[in-house]
Formats: structure tokens, C-alpha cells, sequence
């Protein structure tokens, strides 16, 4: 449902639908006046592409229990997004989820996190600090790439075995990575 001023609520159970890049989406016609997602417990999953180039979108609440997965682009281009807090129930962060949300500055990574995929935070010029998790053992290729207001990325806790190509290519602020000892 959309309320007048500009709250999609997402309800439900199980799994939200895929949508590919040029796919519609039921709230595609609104998408300018959406500021603010809603997405309520019993959603299991985000769906690909669901608010992809939703540029007025400011503001997500994701459900505290229950969500595992957060799609393939899912918030892609959401460049009003100013923070958000991923629930302790999902493991992965799939490609290009966040790509070119660039007011990004924002986000708390779940403790059960264990890969970010490639490209998941590509060209999110607004983060400025990244704390990675203990479960974090994959970080793939270009996942923070051209994140240029990365001043800082501490992976001391982090199982990271595998940082891939251009994990941090073009981050041209970035000054001090911390990893494990």
C-alpha cells in the first residue's frame, strides 16, 4: 500500500518477486513520490530490481526476523537513500544491491554477514567509514568500487579469505584499511 505521504508498505509471506533491470514494477508509476519503504515482517526475501531507480526513496525499514535475502539490485540507483540497517538474519549482500545509491552515507552491515557480492556498494560516494563484520570472508570484485568518500575500512574482525579485483579500485579518499592480524 502507498499512503499519501509517500509510504510504500510492503506486506506479505515468503519471497517478494524478481524483476529484472527493464522489468516494470507495480509501483514504478509512483516511484517519484515514494520517499519512504516499509517492508514488514514475513517478507522473506527483497525482491531483484524491486526499487531499483527509485531516486526519491530516503528511507528503508527491512523486517527484524525472517529476511534472509536482499535481491540482485534491489536498491540499485537509489541515490536519496541515506542509511539503512540490515537485520542479523542475512548472509549475503548480492551483486550491485546498492550500486550508485549516492547519498549512501549510512549503513550497518548484519553480524551474520558472510559475502558481499560484486559491485554490492559500487559508486556509493557518501559512505565514509565500513566496519565488516566477523562472518565476512568474501568481498567481491568491485564492491566498494568508486566509493570516493571512503576515508576507512576496518576488516580487523573480518574472516576475509578472499578481497576480489577492484574491491576498493577508485576509492580516492580512502586512507586507512585495518585488517586482521
Amino acid at each position: 500500500t502507498l499512503t499519501d505521504d509517500g509510504v510504500l508498505t510492503v506486506y506479505g509471506a515468503g519471497v517478494m518477486r524478481n524483476y529484472d533491470y527493464s522489468e516494470k514494477r507495480p509501483w514504478q508509476d509512483h516511484a517519484d513520490r515514494i520517499t519512504s519503504v516499509v517492508i514488514e515482517e514475513g517478507v522473506t526475501r527483497v525482491g531483484a530490481c524491486a526499487f531499483k531507480d527509485m531516486t526519491a526513496l530516503e528511507s528503508v525499514s527491512l523486517p527484524e526476523t525472517g529476511l534472509k535475502t536482499i535481491g540482485e539490485a534491489a536498491f540499485y540507483g537509489c541515490s536519496s537513500l541515506k542509511e539503512l540497517y540490515i537485520p542479523d538474519t542475512v548472509y549475503t549482500i548480492w551483486e550491485y544491491t546498492f550500486k550508485n545509491c549516492t547519498a549512501l552515507e549510512n549503513i550497518r552491515l548484519p553480524k551474520t554477514l558472510e559475502k558481499i557480492d560484486q559491485g554490492a556498494f559500487e559508486s556509493c560516494i557518501g559512505l565514509t567509514e565500513l566496519f565488516l563484520p566477523t562472518n565476512v570472508n568474501i568481498i567481491g570484485a568491485w564492491s566498494f568500487k568508486g566509493c570516493t568518500g571512503l576515508k576507512e575500512a576496518d576488516m580487523q574482525w573480518a574472516d576475509a579469505t578472499e578481497i576480489r579485483d577492484g574491491a576498493f579500485k577508485n576509492c580516492t579518499a580512502l586512507t586507512k584499511i585495518t585488517l586482521p592480524t
